[in-house]
């Protein structure tokens, strides 16, 4: 039974707009208000091109986060100098388990 669980990798899958992306994760048992005023977040820069996406496709992002407990939620936030620019992601994580 796992008892905690860990994000390992991110992959960008395509986006609206060629322009940088800021994704950030946030994390607690409360809300997502609560985890960002705790500083339970963790960010990455985006930069995906997708009018030629084999370009920038393919190259995972590390996304630095500690273990979390189970039952931990966590949430993403994405911003984009556009209004309603979309990102599509895929989230590796590891399930961890006790001795």
């Amino acid at each position: 039974m796992a008892d905690q669980f860990h994000l390992h990798r991110m992959l960008v899958a395509g986006v609206s707009e060629d322009t940088e992306y800021k994704l950030r994760f946030v994390w607690g048992t409360g809300t997502m208000a609560d985890g960002i005023t705790a500083g339970q977040v963790s960010a990455v820069m985006i930069k995906f091109d997708k009018t030629n996406p084999q370009q920038s496709a393919g190259v995972p992002y590390e996304v630095k986060a500690p273990d979390f407990e189970a039952g931990t939620k966590v949430w993403a936030q994405c911003k984009n100098a556009t209004n309603n620019a979309t990102l599509d992601f895929y989230v590796a994580y590891h399930l961890c388990t006790s001795l």
